[in-house]
């Protein structure tokens, strides 16, 4: 059997620095809270933000259990974020905009999830145009548009308006890479 990757912007686990110690805590809510069981129960390896930096990574690919993951620069309006690559799937929230040699990095891969926050444009994040437009230029095989706000208006009816290989994320979603 594979192993199991969870990336979320968050990890299941807060981490405090107290003096020269941390302190771990566990997250209530949201995908934390959801993917728990699974993640106790199965052969995975989470990878999200703790809430500081322990680490920090810079824009060069790194190693997490023996799987190479590979940073994209992206900017959430005037924040510089990452979104990953890890084999043939790219995960990307929070961006607005992608430079030309960061988009060389997404190109190849299967599998793209991204954010796609409403119809109407949106300062830091893509909207349903935008995010179109960037499926369209990378040619992912299947993209997942995630960070889904209400104003971007019900699963089935925005569904209608995708392309075969664009679908709407939802909780609980496993994809096979």
């Amino acid at each position: 059997m594979g192993k199991n990757i969870i990336v979320s912007n968050r990890l299941p686990i807060r981490i405090t620095k107290v003096n020269n110690s941390f302190e771990f805590t566990t997250t209530s809510g949201g995908l934390a809270t959801g993917m728990k069981t699974f993640h106790n129960q199965n052969n995975s390896l989470w990878i999200g933000w703790p809430g500081i930096g322990i680490d920090e990574i810079d824009n060069e690919s790194f190693e997490v259990e023996g799987i190479t993951v590979v940073p994209i620069e992206v900017m959430h309006m005037n924040l510089s974020v990452f979104g990953f690559r890890i084999n043939d799937l790219t995960y990307i929230t929070d961006a607005k905009t992608i430079s030309v040699k960061e988009k060389e990095k997404i190109k190849g891969s299967k599998v793209l999830i991204l954010n796609c926050l409403r119809i109407e444009e949106h300062y830091s994040h893509f909207n349903l145009e935008e995010a179109l437009a960037l499926v369209e230029e990378l040619q992912p095989e299947q993209t997942y548009f995630t960070h889904i706000s209400h104003l971007l208006g019900f699963h089935e009816e925005v569904s209608k308006l995708l392309p075969n290989n664009v679908k709407l994320a939802y909780d609980g979603l496993q994809i096979e890479i």
